[in-house]
């Protein structure tokens, strides 16, 4: 078992890194990302479908990667300094990883190396963005937006994993 520690979204505890149980959870133990070297916020903490040694962890610096069991992690050396709120992998491809910023959205296509900016259509004035996929239509992604006074400001649909998106609803009532 995994824990990205921490508060993630009201700052109220820092993050002393990613704790390992290998007895169901008795007893913890800190991994490579740990206190000394951890950023303060982790948000999501993801293991692969197919390698349970690799683990993806979004945090206030970025996307973490380790592919030994979380001995070892790095940064994806373009998402160091940006504040991912939200990571999601591709169902059925852990190659495709989707990552927010409270105003930008991300993919990798190489299981988490790199991200590139994507997701046209998408309200450039976002201050919270929250994602989710689904094994029905792995090519569907749905990105949830709010603004800068955090009021719902729509609800987002790409077809093309990512590429684009179309406003499926602008209203608050949804």
């Amino acid at each position: 078992i995994y824990i990205a520690t921490g508060d993630d979204d009201a700052g109220d505890t820092s993050s002393v890194g990613v704790l390992k149980s290998i007895d169901g959870g008795l007893t913890w133990n800190a991994t490579g990302l740990n206190i000394a070297n951890s950023p303060s916020s982790m948000n999501d903490i993801y293991i692969s479908s197919t390698n349970p040694n690799t683990l993806w962890v979004a945090t206030n610096n970025g996307v973490f990667i380790t592919t030994d069991g979380g001995t070892n992690w790095s940064n994806a050396n373009n998402t160091a300094g940006l504040t991912i709120k939200d990571i999601k992998i591709k169902p059925g491809n852990t190659n495709t990883i989707y990552a927010v910023t409270p105003n930008a959205f991300y993919v990798s296509n190489n299981g988490g190396t790199s991200f590139s900016l994507s997701g046209s259509g998408l309200p450039a004035s976002s201050s919270r963005l929250v994602l989710e996929v689904t094994p029905a239509n792995p090519n569907a992604v749905f990105v949830l937006s709010a603004d800068n006074s955090y009021e719902f400001q729509g609800l987002y649909k790409s077809t093309n994993s990512g590429s684009s998106f179309t406003a499926q609803s602008t209203k608050s009532t949804i």
